[in-house]
């Protein structure tokens, strides 16, 4: 390696403004404008070599193409090293070395809070975020990131809030279920307070300069979203990076089979191939952009200009893998496998990447077509703020003498249908009584007993529920599409909601008597929400939970995919057991009857029966088991949905499966051994009087 005092001599030779190259024999440089594919003679100005001892110069340095970041406030250039763990600070003009800050782990991804001055580590292994003070290069906090499927990149949005993308591993049919998440955080406090499912699987977010817009950036795609809202405003084909150019323009990276990388300008619609492996992109100041290339032995960085003329080419001997700009010094940092090198961008590549033509900057949204003008709507309140309670008498719609309800209508032997004028859409039931929405949005509670049906408050309008759960004093009902929960106290019939970002990977919820709600969700694991104090808690276990239930104990009981396991999680003590279970797919339902049996059901239509924490029988149903239910005399009963019928027995399997339209709801229980299931097209209930067989 070179003396610090010839690395000092050529960067002087470097400098601006000066042309003392020429005296080393090489040619200063001479920019036609334009110039089409020229190769450049090696500019390296100065290096930084990276401490990797018992690495092979050949290993990709990371993944991730986020491992630098330019601190300009600084001029400190910091570089990851996850192979060691470490964060080394550098003088972004000399790249003399200021620190190096051991994070630990495998860092993946950096990012700079420019209002904290602090730079952020990103753990995707670990799922932490560690912060470093700018100023003093020391680590200030390491923080746990709760976020769904597999963290990608991190940035700091024009709000001030920390983002991190991951994606979500999706097993589920075509557009079942999200590809990827954002999650928004608390730059201080870290603490979780969105979740936004995305239809791509980002590998990297790129916020705009001006605040406005940032790209999800993927291999299957690119969406532009509003970079306050994360509202999807168009899609662009698929990349490894991007950047934000002049005019409006956006620049997408990708490969391109044979012909290597590609440069795609969304606001031309133009590609400019332009070789190699491509690795990285960067706007060069409103006026182009630079783009990071690999051959195999050597690295090119190739000039564009804002209309995708290629200016100039550079090639460097480091196996590059990221650029840094930084339009005060002209200097281009690009990060390698084995170091860091500077390299000055000529003022003659500057100007000739300007766009030739100056224009009014035009919307990066792609124009929607004109609209005739409307008035304009009031504005919704920006709270979720529920109607008070409907001060309307209950209306008695089922009365009964015995087990027949009074002017119900037979519809096959043993089942009647109750009618009644507010169509009931999502269900559940406590044994006494039917809690459920109807096509109005409105909670309603039907006492099975005496056909009393009270109307108890008014959901938002816009409100669309997914599923509710039952406590002694709550029922909570789920919005995912809004990431809302409804809180409706049962003693003072008050409905409230609270922000629960991550409703939309939530596989399954349930209420514990001690008025808790637990959520199972997929990338988050187990989550309580106590509504005395309106808290949401992560508990220790699996990241994904596929169904839940309480037992009489007030254990929590999990299934987790991709695992022959069932977790048990006791709040009491915060202990997590693990029992095997050998099965096959994945527990999609789970039940504790009055006896501490635990019932659980498959998608490959398994049951078992487990007691005292052993297996006591298990049976194969033939048909996925979508729901176990509890009825009051403490018997489990299985619950399957085709495309044209609901069918549900006895998990015991000593009676017969009844038969139900694909339009009704699973059945719920009385105490006097009727099943009532709602079906809304029907305008009501079936009152099933001997489910089963069963007296």
């Amino acid at each position: 390696r070179p003396s610090r005092t010839v690395d000092a001599a050529i960067a002087a030779l470097g400098a601006p403004g000066r042309s003392g190259l020429s005296r080393l024999g090489i040619p200063a440089f001479r920019w036609p404008v334009p110039v089409v594919a020229v190769a450049m003679a090696i500019a390296l100005v100065i290096s930084w070599d990276l401490p990797q001892p018992g690495t092979s110069p050949n290993a990709a340095l990371v993944a991730s193409v986020q491992v630098s970041v330019l601190n300009s406030a600084t001029n400190i250039l910091y570089v990851l090293d996850p192979a060691q763990g470490t964060v080394s600070a550098l003088d972004a003009t000399t790249l003399e070395q200021k620190s190096v800050i051991t994070v630990g782990g495998r860092p993946t991804a950096l990012a700079l809070n420019s209002v904290t001055n602090t730079i952020l580590v990103l753990d995707a292994g670990a799922k932490t975020v560690t912060e470093i003070d700018g100023v003093r290069n020391t680590i200030t906090s390491s923080t746990a990131v709760q976020v769904p499927g597999t963290p990608t990149s991190l940035q700091v949005d024009p709000n001030g809030k920390l983002v991190v993308t991951s994606v979500v591993a999706n097993t589920a049919p075509a557009a079942a279920a999200p590809a990827g998440a954002i999650s928004l955080f608390n730059s201080g406090t870290k603490k979780l307070e969105t979740v936004k499912a995305v239809d791509v699987a980002p590998t990297r977010l790129v916020v705009d300069p001006t605040g406005q817009h940032a790209l999800l950036v993927s291999k299957d795609g690119t969406t532009l979203v509003d970079a306050g809202t994360y509202q999807s405003l168009a899609r662009y084909g698929g990349g490894i990076a991007a950047a934000f150019g002049a005019a409006g323009d956006l620049a997408i990276l990708s490969g391109s089979g044979t012909d290597g990388g590609l440069v795609t300008l969304t606001r031309q619609g133009t590609a400019i191939a332009v070789g190699g492996v491509p690795w990285a992109i960067t706007a060069l100041a409103g006026s182009g952009y630079a783009v990071l290339t690999d051959s195999g032995t050597r690295s090119r960085i190739v000039f564009l200009s804002a209309d995708g003329a290629i200016t100039g080419t550079i090639e460097t001997p480091l196996g590059g893998r990221d650029l840094a700009f930084d339009q005060v010094t002209r200097q281009l940092a690009v990060v390698g496998m084995s170091g860091v090198s500077n390299l000055v961008v000529p003022a003659e590549v500057l100007a000739a990447a300007k766009p030739t033509v100056t224009t009014t900057t035009p919307s990066l949204v792609p124009a929607a077509p004109t609209q005739p003008a409307a008035s304009a709507a009031p504005a919704a309140p920006a709270a979720a703020v529920a109607a008070p309670p409907i001060a309307q008498p209950a209306t008695v719609v089922a009365p009964s003498a015995g087990k027949v309800p009074t002017d119900a209508r037979a519809v096959w032997p043993g089942t009647y249908l109750v009618t009644i004028a507010a169509h009931p859409t999502v269900v559940t039931s406590d044994a006494d009584r039917i809690w459920f929405v109807d096509d109005a949005n409105v909670v309603n509670a039907l006492h099975m007993r005496t056909g009393e049906l009270y109307p108890l408050a008014h959901l938002p309008r816009s409100a669309v529920i997914a599923r509710i759960a039952v406590s002694p004093n709550h029922v909570y009902l789920t919005d995912p599409k809004a990431g809302r929960l409804y809180v409706l106290t049962i003693g003072t019939e008050q409905l409230s909601s609270v922000a629960v970002p991550f409703l939309l990977i939530t596989n399954d919820i349930v209420a514990s008597p001690d008025e808790r709600l637990w959520l199972a969700t997929k990338g988050l694991g187990l989550v309580s929400f106590d509504p005395r104090g309106k808290r949401l808690e992560s508990t220790i276990g699996s990241q994904d939970v596929s169904a839940v239930a309480t037992d009489p104990l007030g254990r929590i009981w999990m299934g987790v995919p991709g695992r022959q396991v069932l977790d048990v999680y006791d709040p009491l003590t915060d202990r997590l057991t693990e029992l095997n279970l050998p099965h096959e797919g994945t527990i999609t339902a789970l039940a504790i009857d009055r006896g501490g049996t635990v019932w659980a059901g498959t998608d490959t239509g398994q049951l078992f029966a487990i007691r005292n924490d052993r297996l006591e029988g298990a049976a194969a149903l033939g048909r996925p088991v979508d729901d176990l239910l509890i009825d009051p005399s403490g018997r489990a009963w299985f619950v399957t949905h085709t495309g044209s019928e609901v069918l549900y027995g006895l998990a015991a399997g000593n009676g017969i499966t009844v038969h139900a339209p694909g339009t009704a709801s699973g059945p719920l229980f009385d105490s006097l051994g009727r099943a009532w299931q709602a079906d809304g097209p029907a305008g009501g209930f079936y009152v099933t009087l001997s489910p089963g067989g069963q007296p």
